[in-house]
């Protein structure tokens, strides 16, 4: 231990710190005093929540709105084939543009 460490050891051994007149009495209505629950800060809160809920569930609904819309109108525009006139190819073609509709139906 240095020399320097030892005489603040010694020294701050001898101070003594008195606490004001006073001290003893706020810390003691401190310690004494019930914490109350407030109705105002429950509103608050409540209040919040509902507000936060009412977002979440308004984004849901839009989000399951617009997605059944833009699905509704690619089966609409997919939903008659012709095959009269059309090769191989293309009718395969078609068929998977009817097979993409019906799994966007079905996710």
């Amino acid at each position: 231990m240095s020399n320097l460490e030892s005489t603040f050891r010694e020294k701050s051994g001898e101070i003594l710190v008195k606490p004001s007149e006073n001290a003893w009495d706020r810390l003691e209505s401190k310690l004494s005093r019930k914490h109350t629950f407030s109705f105002r800060s429950l509103k608050v809160w409540a209040i919040a929540a509902s507000f936060a809920g009412m977002v979440a569930i308004s984004m849901i609904w839009l989000y399951q709105s617009q997605a059944t819309s833009e699905t509704i109108s690619y089966v609409a525009q997919t939903r008659s084939i012709d095959f009269s006139n059309l090769d191989n190819g293309e009718i395969l073609a078609q068929i998977n543009t009817l097979h993409q509709a019906y799994l966007k139906l079905h996710n």
